[in-house]
């Protein structure tokens, strides 16, 4: 996933997880290659 909402739950990116069942592994933080990062969903999600 390259692009998420401003939603405090990651937008159309949790939705789109939801819906195929399938996890979020990488976020794009920026846009430059370096700026892909591995997904974290705890931290993501403020709980660490």
């Amino acid at each position: 996933m390259t692009k998420l909402d401003r939603t405090s739950k990651g937008g159309r990116a949790v939705a789109i997880q939801r819906k195929l069942g399938r996890p979020i592994k990488f976020i794009g933080l920026g846009e430059q290659p370096d700026d892909l990062q591995p997904f974290d969903t705890k931290q993501f999600a403020g709980v660490v």
